[in-house]
């Protein structure tokens, strides 16, 4: 495939479902890329909207797919929406992700949660199968978990966001839930999902412009593959989030491991908080 064509998108967008992304892809004015086949992907000049399947081992794939049509060096957001059920929380209510495990393996992950929005936070837990035994507190779904782990490996931790929309719980059944229904509960929330895009693309400004003077004055002598290019831009973003004021003067490497080592020593002594 050529994918010299594919847009530089600035958002990646990941619903599980057609009928969750329909709303947005409607709202944005996304166009449907007929040159890919293996997902419905629609474009805009500046988000890649992706339809995934359902389940964990569909969305890690999707991600990793959508970023492998592209070796852009400077941040780019990503964001998984979509609906959840949670125990008693009403249907059409929408939760920022401050927290995500994985029910299979136990691993969590937390989101950072930098940006000052007026959106209510709550867990999220990942199963493989759809579940009625709803967890006390969390909301749940079968993709979370996959969707922040893969896009680890493409942006910084605080341009990885997820926000899910309650469908169902003990009073009104996943058994319901149909496409017409999903639909509507996320087109209610797309204010809210536009607010909190801008605002992470607002974010990139910030990690963008010190990482592409960074590469410009210290690799100009090294011949650099897309995939260190991809390392160096996501060490050097957690850099910024930690450290805004990076040095002016920065050393010159021979290779671009030797950058890599030196940005993870130099990280390894931040203070990082959750």
């Amino acid at each position: 495939m050529n994918t010299d064509n594919q847009p530089h998108s600035r958002i990646f967008i990941y619903c599980a479902l057609a009928c969750e992304a329909k709303p947005l892809v409607s709202y944005f004015k996304l166009k449907k890329n007929t040159g890919i086949h293996v997902f419905n992907v629609y474009n805009s000049a500046t988000i890649t909207l992706t339809v995934t399947g359902p389940g964990k081992t569909a969305m890690a794939s999707a991600v990793a797919y959508t970023q492998g049509l592209t070796a852009q060096n400077q941040a780019a957001v990503f964001f998984n929406t979509g609906i959840a059920g949670h125990r008693h929380e009403p249907l059409g209510q929408s939760f920022l992700i401050d927290k995500i495990s994985d029910k299979d393996s136990g691993q969590v992950y937390y989101p950072p949660q930098v940006l000052n929005l007026p959106l209510p936070r709550k867990a999220l837990q990942t199963f493989s199968k759809p579940v009625t035994n709803y967890p006390e507190q969390a909301l749940c779904d079968m993709e979370g978990s996959a969707f922040y782990q893969t896009a680890a490996r493409f942006t910084s931790g605080e341009l990885i966001q997820c926000l899910k929309v309650v469908s169902d719980n003990t009073e009104n059944p996943a058994a319901a839930v149909n496409e017409t229904l999903a639909g509507r509960l996320m087109q209610a929330q797309l204010p809210a999902i536009e607010s909190l895009l801008s605002a992470l693309t607002a974010l990139t400004e910030n990690l963008n412009a010190p990482a592409i003077k960074w590469f410009e004055q210290s690799l100009r002598h090294c011949h650099v593959t897309a995939s260190e290019r991809r390392q160096l831009a996501n060490q050097l973003q957690r850099l910024n989030a930690l450290q805004p004021a990076i040095p002016a003067q920065l050393p010159e490497f021979k290779s671009a491991q030797a950058a890599l080592a030196w940005l993870q020593q130099t990280l390894d002594g931040q203070p990082f908080y959750l």
